[in-house]
């Protein structure tokens, strides 16, 4: 499997996942509606918003010509929320001590400038209030069109900073992060046990990650990965804006051709592991370990 088609393989949260987890700290947030000015209040309770909160991109497609869904794609990753004076900011997991503004009017709760609406969907739980369809652009006569939305659901008062562990060696690389893992997933209903799974952390200071696509339910026991070999796991790559690791390995993101990996517990709460690899024929080895908190 050549580069591209492993990243078509990503997840659609990749290019379309919740835009605006820059660091931007614009100020302005509350807005109040002219029927309700001067009671600070909207109709869902600002206090409740604070937490940890699960975004969950719900993506449909569908066929062209009968305009009937044939599968839907999920993909998931942690957003904090915070509320200062009344002024909602909320951030990706990484960039926790930072973030963007929310606008909550009477009815609604507006993330990405305000471009995407969002309204309460019972106790914990926001949606958008429409659809967002597209088709492939570099496609011109496309088969397939999708539809986009969004849910928001509370997981958890407090902020869930560690979803995991991740270790890389080899060469002059070397990884260790135990403390501040953050967790994504993507998934869809077509194939039930086809799952990406990824950690982000800070490598140096700089955004970090480790990625596994698998194609059926990993058991305890040991693995042999090779991308000409149709297998459970579709591929694992390493990514880092590291000038380090990039000079180090030769580039920002990796794919190793063939791996060893060692699933060492598996069950609903927890993946863990590790793996070895040879890149540019210099051995690497490390572990992972994806903790399900959300």
């Amino acid at each position: 499997m050549n580069t591209l088609s492993k990243l078509a393989w990503f997840p659609l949260l990749v290019v379309f996942g919740l835009a605006g987890c820059d660091d931007s700290e614009t100020k302005y947030i509350y807005i109040e509606s002219e029927d309700d000015a001067g009671s600070g209040q909207a109709s869902f309770d600002l206090d409740n918003l604070p937490g940890t909160w699960l975004y969950r991109q719900i993506t449909g497609v569908y066929n062209v010509e009968t305009d009937e869904l044939l599968y839907t794609s999920y993909d998931e990753r942690p957003n904090l929320f915070r509320v200062d004076d009344g002024h909602v900011f909320y951030s990706e997991c990484l960039s926790y001590e930072t973030g963007r503004p929310a606008i909550a009017t009477d009815n609604f709760l507006y993330l990405n400038g305000g471009t995407m609406a969002f309204e309460p969907a019972g106790e914990g739980m926001f949606r958008t209030i429409s659809s967002e369809r597209w088709v492939e652009s570099w496609n011109p006569d496309p088969s397939l069109y999708y539809l986009n939305r969004a849910e928001l659901i509370k997981v958890s008062e407090e902020y869930i900073l560690d979803a995991g562990l991740f270790t890389l060696g080899g060469g002059s690389v070397s990884i260790t992060e135990y403390d501040h893992v953050c967790l994504s997933r993507g998934y869809n209903d077509l194939l039930p046990e086809q799952l990406w799974l990824s950690l982000e952390f800070l490598d140096q200071g700089e955004r970090a990650g480790f990625d596994i696509a698998i194609n059926e339910r990993l058991v305890e026991g040991s693995y042999s990965f090779d991308e000409n070999v149709s297998g459970p796991i579709e591929y694992i790559s390493f990514k880092s804006n590291s000038a380090a690791f990039e000079s180090a390995v030769g580039d920002f993101l990796i794919f190793p051709a063939q791996a060893e990996i060692l699933i060492t517990a598996s069950d609903e709460e927890s993946l863990m592991g590790a793996f070895s690899f040879e890149y540019n024929d210099v051995p690497y080895s490390g572990e992972f370990h994806f903790l399900f908190e959300y």
